[in-house]
């Protein structure tokens, strides 16, 4: 999800088994620049504003279907390159790589 600005959304549905698997449930982002909400069955998970990336699910899952949903508040990066500034941000920014659920023992 990378972009220019302001904020992308995309949900994504989850199938887990009747009996969830042992262990925390944890949403992994492996990078990202922005700033990322995440909400789980309607519930907010958190919001992150820098790494780790990680999201701590215990009791928001259910078994079998889920709905994630990640909130990508871009940077002011690519604005700040286009006026006279001392803040340059970074680019690219936005929601980087891959998202991964893992249950933590």
């Amino acid at each position: 999800m990378p972009g220019t600005g302001g904020k992308s959304t995309g949900t994504q549905r989850i199938l887990l088994p009747e009996t969830l698997p042992e262990g925390r449930p944890v949403l992994r982002l492996a990078d990202a620049v922005s700033t990322v909400r995440a909400v789980v069955n309607g519930t907010e998970a958190g919001v992150k504003v820098m790494g780790p990336w990680e999201f701590d699910l215990t009791g928001l899952l259910k078994p079998e279907e889920n709905e994630l949903r990640l909130e990508i508040c871009n940077t002011l990066s690519n604005h700040y390159r286009s006026i006279p500034t001392r803040y340059r941000g970074e680019a690219p920014s936005g929601l980087l790589d891959s998202a991964e659920l893992v249950f933590l023992k």
